[in-house]
């Protein structure tokens, strides 16, 4: 039961809740192609993410999808950290008929961060639990309900939904409490299979979820996200690193963070740098991203615990080259927690001897992977590595 930007669309020729932009013309936009590959559909949303304790449940959901005999064959899964629920869907570029310089304008509207604002406020977390697995015409969701009376019985009735829909002109949201699974890329192939096997694959996965989840899927609150790309489908090594796509939804950071104009988003613009204001990735920046895809957990949970739990922690690409000795060459490697030292601990009331920090740290060689399991002075770190050795070949390859 996939929302309205979940569905294919044809662009109009009047934005309905912008200002005036370029018009893209008549076009069908798809959120995925014929091979399964998803496919850029930049727009805003207002979504509740899965929680971590609930994402580590759900990681092998899309195994469980890929392990059905047809479903498994047909069906592309998302990733469990694009597993969400939508409150509100605002808007997207190509129903607006934008261009993407008049998107990226409109994108940069007061109303978001009014919308931003008002949904930190309300604080909304949804109460929801499974009611059954629903295959659609090429979708297939997990169609939710409410766990406790607190809980509106449909999306439209949340006051912070009706509330942001005033303010920003947009439709209420039409469909149920759902959380979408995968989408289908030939879905008159799968409409043509037998119905029977289809509903016995369908249970299955209705099963394995109400056991996991026997009394309701933990969500965290409502935000105003503003995502690029469908997906962030699992990386395959048989597959292009062209193919393999990014959703800012994913990170269930406010639209602000992700469009780098409030908050400590250093980290944001360290993996993407001036892509993370939107627009496609190019292929360089979508390597660090699977390379680095722990750091979505880490935006989405927004605590320095969070990234103490990661093995890989060099994320920093500046490398400043230093006088060669006869062992190796030393230089300068930008490493750290991505967090700033917490105010309490430089007013002296904070003791972590864990306590996360940025800096630039002497290393001689190639570290590849580690975990930083001290600190000692200012600039000095203990570091359980997994792989840390010279190799000389590795000396022109930047790391």
């Amino acid at each position: 039961m996939p929302s309205d930007a979940d569905s294919d669309v044809q662009s109009s020729q009047q934005p309905r809740c912008s200002q005036s932009g370029g018009d893209t013309g008549k076009r069908v936009h798809r959120k995925i192609d014929s091979n399964g590959a998803y496919l850029p559909f930049p727009g805003i949303t207002v979504v509740c993410n899965a929680s971590a304790s609930a994402q580590a449940v759900l990681a092998s959901l899309p195994g469980i999808v890929r392990a059905q005999p047809d479903l498994g064959r047909l069906m592309s899964p998302l990733p469990a950290e694009s597993y969400h629920v939508t409150l509100l869907d605002v808007c997207c570029q190509y129903k607006l008929g934008l261009d993407d310089n008049a998107w990226q304008s409109f994108c940069a509207g007061p109303q978001w961060k009014e919308a931003s604002s008002q949904a930190a406020l309300a604080d909304f977390v949804p109460r929801l639990k499974v009611a059954h697995v629903e295959l659609g015409h090429g979708c297939l969701a997990v169609v939710l309900q409410p766990a406790d009376p607190d809980t509106p019985s449909h999306p439209n009735q949340v006051p912070l939904g009706c509330q942001l829909a005033k303010l920003l002109n947009a439709k209420l949201q039409k469909h149920p409490w759902h959380m979408t699974l995968a989408y289908c890329p030939q879905p008159d192939l799968l409409a043509s299979l037998d119905a029977s096997a289809m509903e016995s694959q369908r249970l299955a996965i209705e099963d394995e979820l109400k056991k996991a989840f026997p009394d309701e899927i933990p969500f965290g609150k409502a935000e105003v996200c503003r995502y690029t790309l469908s997906s962030l489908p699992a990386p395959c090594l048989d597959k292009s690193i062209a193919k393999w796509t990014f959703r800012r939804g994913e990170l269930g950071c406010p639209l602000e963070q992700a469009a780098g104009v409030l908050g400590d988003c250093s980290l944001l613009q360290r993996l993407w740098g001036p892509t993370c204001a939107g627009g496609p990735l190019p292929p360089g920046v979508l390597n660090a991203a699977v390379r680095f895809g722990h750091v979505r957990k880490v935006i989405s949970e927004g605590n320095e615990k969070a990234f103490q739990k990661q093995d890989a922690v060099f994320i920093g690409s500046k490398r400043v080259t230093g006088k060669k000795t006869k062992k190796a060459a030393r230089y300068w490697r930008s490493v750290g927690l991505g967090f700033a030292t917490p105010k309490e601990a430089k007013e002296g009331n904070f003791v972590d001897k864990k306590c996360p920090f940025t800096g630039n740290v002497s290393i001689r060689g190639a570290v590849l992977k580690g975990m930083v399991i001290s600190t000692k002075m200012k600039r000095t770190i203990v570091i359980r590595r997994n792989y840390l050795h010279y190799i000389k070949k590795l000396l022109g390859v930047e790391l």
